[in-house]
This record gives structure tokens, C-alpha cells and sequence, in this order.
């Protein structure tokens, strides 16, 4: 990822879709990515629809500002987190997800766990990236190389 980009949590807290784009535009925002999933669940879809979601994503696309998901990860059910993963993919099409894993996967077996959850996602046409521990020194029991030495 190149040049200035952020994350969004919750679309509740951001303007309308066309006025958000504007916004960033103006900005000189080259990306965002939005959560779009929590686990096994969506996540920014009222009632399961994604409708809304999909309006930022058209917003954001006319205003050239690449748009992508995170999912936050627990590893309780690591396939079919990525399942779900790759099925908002195959939705979506976006160019870019972020893996939100944090202290869930600390500990003994989260290894494997990574591995499964990324053996589900990575499908060569996505960039992937892993959003976690700011000092990795710091997080020795974190399955770092299990999630970023995964081949595409």
C-alpha cells in the first residue's frame, strides 16, 4: 500500500457515502479499508445487508480511492473465518484485505490456526496484509511468520 490510507470501523460514524469519498479526495487519500467482517459474522450490515456497504464502495471507487475490508480474527473457527473471508472477496472484488489478529492468537497451536485461516484466503488475485502487534519483539508467542510467510 502506497500513500495516505485509513481504516474505518463503523459507516454509522461516517458521512454519506459521495460526501465521505469528497472528503478524502480533498484529503489526497489514496485507500481505506473498511470492516466488513467480525469472526464468522458481517459486520457494517444492518440486518445482514450489505447495501450501505456497497454505496461506499461504489463512492469510493468513483473518486478513485482504493477500497478495500478487514476482518477482525479470533482463531476459534479459523476456516471458516476465512471462508467467510474469501466469500466477501468473491463479492466485493476488492483490491486489498487486512487480517486484524491480536490476542487471540497468542499462545500454543495459533500457528496452525493462522496457516488454516490463510490457506482459505489467499487466492493470488487479493493483497493481503496482516494488522497486529505494533513491535513484534514484544509478542513472542504471536504467529507473525505463520500469517506473513503464507504463499499466495
Amino acid at each position: 500500500m502506497e500513500g495516505l490510507g485509513f481504516y474505518i470501523w463503523r459507516l454509522e460514524n461516517m458521512p454519506e457515502p459521495y460526501s465521505l469519498a469528497q472528503l478524502l479526495k480533498a484529503g489526497n487519500v489514496k485507500w481505506v479499508t473498511i470492516k466488513v467482517l467480525d469472526g464468522t459474522g458481517l459486520y457494517n450490515a444492518k440486518g445482514g445487508n450489505q447495501k450501505l456497504l456497497k454505496e461506499y464502495y461504489q463512492a469510493l471507487k468513483e473518486a478513485n480511492i482504493s477500497a478495500g475490508g478487514w476482518q477482525y480474527v479470533y482463531g476459534e473457527q479459523p476456516g471458516l473465518e476465512g471462508d467467510m473471508a474469501q466469500a466477501f472477496w468473491e463479492e466485493f472484488k476488492v483490491p486489498h484485505f487486512f487480517i486484524d489478529a491480536e490476542s487471540e492468537y497468542k499462545g500454543y497451536g495459533t500457528a496452525k490456526k493462522a496457516k488454516l485461516y490463510c490457506d482459505k484466503l489467499h487466492n493470488g488475485q487479493l493483497d493481503i496484509y496482516l494488522s497486529s502487534y505494533r513491535f513484534p519483539s514484544l509478542h513472542g508467542s504471536f504467529p507473525f511468520k505463520a500469517f506473513l510467510g503464507h504463499e499466495k
